[in-house]
């Protein structure tokens, strides 16, 4: 591939502006709430050597063991935890440092299949923009889900697969990474269904059996802890049967709704949409060149797509992180001189819009990033006492759970009381009754991050036996009142 030296210019610097987007993005990242839900389950693994969680006690027996969560991922939350205790930024390495792995994955691939250095250099700037320049990934780059370590294991087990290496532990390593990806987070199976049937297309049938078997072994591996747990396997099928995010899922009509939504995964909003759009427009322009792309590439891809659209159990768009090395690989194979104009500028037109998104949307998380909620919560500290039950926004995790005996978050109030609908009118003085059954001693409520139904109006000063007894930056603590 060659580019005008100007080009060459105006490309690197596009690159670098959006890695210190990026960068920038990092600093004082707000915590999510699946940050803090997952951190709370390595921190009781960390000090109970077992997965639980506090924060939604009374639901599914997850306060006891919680045996459906993510094992690998959740193993390596613990660790990041007895480095950096109740710390957002070191919880949320688990993204972050798979991320980088991806980042070197890639410009690796690029180096091994450059045709000069010239082409190496032009096709790592590309890369490099399309990763950095993804919202999506950039977002999920520094947050504590399982999605960022379950591609970057399961794009280690494809590159394998497509290595030309005649050695016998390639599929070997190839079914170890897709069995980790898989113990990451169940949507990993994919990574293992997909490998299996590419060796098996492409005729491999020996290499097949070495992938399955190494990679059904590793996977074995996600019920060491169910089989360790009296009538485990009883417990672990009723928490994933009834899990309020899978619970919906089951049932001819979800799984039609399931796959008739399926596509959503790839143009939800912008940030699903630009890489999606850029593919397509890649395609469309190339399509004289589709019998060159590489076949391992093409069948892989599609058996990930396949699998994955009969699995899933949710469109959930932030699941397009699983296809985006791949995608990738396709744009970077069909990345060939065009020299019809009006190709040409379609192409320039995909590609500005990629980037229209890209800053946009590394700009927005920065602009999130003012409402940094652990500096917020400290304040209140001092004010509640450190032997106090509560309800807690479920960020409150960082910096502060430590200080508590127990805690439960407003999101099991949600999960258990209004998503069921088992109240028809949702409203503080319910929620209080819920509280006080818990024996709850004090409640803060996050009015700047999450002000819901069952929040009190601010003129109410008590609730239900609940006294405000502060209100300040957007937080209200009402604690009860003592007869």
């Amino acid at each position: 591939m060659r580019l005008h030296k100007k080009s060459f210019y105006w490309l690197l610097l596009l690159t670098f502006g959006l890695i210190g987007t990026a960068i920038a993005s990092y600093y004082h990242r707000y915590p999510t709430s699946d940050d803090a839900w997952f951190a709370e389950q390595s921190y009781w693994l960390l000090h109970d050597g077992k997965v639980r969680s506090e924060f939604f006690s009374g639901l599914l027996d997850w306060d006891k063991n919680y045996l459906a969560s993510h094992k690998l991922f959740i193993l390596l939350g613990a660790f990041l935890t007895k480095l950096f205790p109740d710390n957002s930024y070191g919880i949320k390495l688990s993204g972050l440092l798979f991320f980088v792995l991806l980042v070197i994955l890639l410009t690796n691939y690029v180096w091994q299949s450059k045709k000069s250095i010239e082409d190496f250099k032009i096709k790592v700037l590309v890369v490099l923009l399309l990763l950095f320049g993804n919202t999506l990934l950039v977002r999920m780059s520094f947050e504590n889900r399982p999605e960022m370590m379950v591609t970057t294991l399961g794009f280690c087990s494809f590159l394998l697969l497509k290595s030309p290496s005649k050695q016998v532990y390639t599929p070997i390593f190839a079914g170890i990474f897709a069995g980790l990806a898989l113990l990451a987070h169940l949507n990993g199976v994919i990574f293992v269904l997909s490998g299996f049937l590419t060796l098996l297309l492409t005729k491999y049938t020996t290499k097949a059996l070495l992938f399955i078997l190494a990679a059904t072994f590793v996977s074995c591996f996600y019920f060491y802890d169910v089989l360790q747990t009296p009538n485990g396997l009883e417990t672990w099928w009723f928490q994933f049967s009834n899990d309020p995010a899978t619970q919906k899922s089951f049932g001819i009509y979800a799984k039609l709704k399931v796959l008739l939504s399926f596509p959503l995964i790839f143009v939800e909003s912008p940030e699903q949409l630009a890489l999606t759009v850029v593919l397509l427009v890649m395609l469309w322009v190339q399509r004289k060149n589709w019998v060159l792309l590489n076949k391992t590439l093409i069948i892989y891809t599609l058996s990930l797509l396949f699998c994955f659209w009969i699995l899933t159990k949710s469109a959930t768009a932030i699941y397009q992180v699983l296809f985006i090395p791949t995608m990738i690989l396709l744009i970077l194979e069909l990345s060939t001189p065009v020299n019809d104009y009006s190709k040409a500028f379609v192409l320039r037109i995909g590609i500005a819009f990629y980037l229209i998104v890209g800053v946009v949307g590394n700009l927005q998380i920065i602009i999130k990033n003012a409402h940094y909620n652990p500096d917020r919560y400290a304040v209140v500290r001092n004010k509640i006492g450190d032997k106090a039950k509560g309800v807690v926004p479920i960020h409150f995790f960082f910096n502060e759970y430590s200080h508590y005996p127990k805690l439960l978050c407003h999101t099991n109030y949600y999960v258990q009381v209004l998503l069921p609908a088992s109240v028809n009118t949702p409203n503080s003085g319910h929620f209080f009754e819920w509280a006080k059954k818990n024996k709850v001693t004090f409640v803060l409520f996050d009015y700047d991050n999450d002000h819901t139904a069952h929040y009190p109006d601010l003129t109410n000063s008590t609730e239900n036996g609940y006294l405000r007894t502060y209100f300040g930056n957007g937080l209200g603590l009402y604690e009860i009142q003592k007869k």
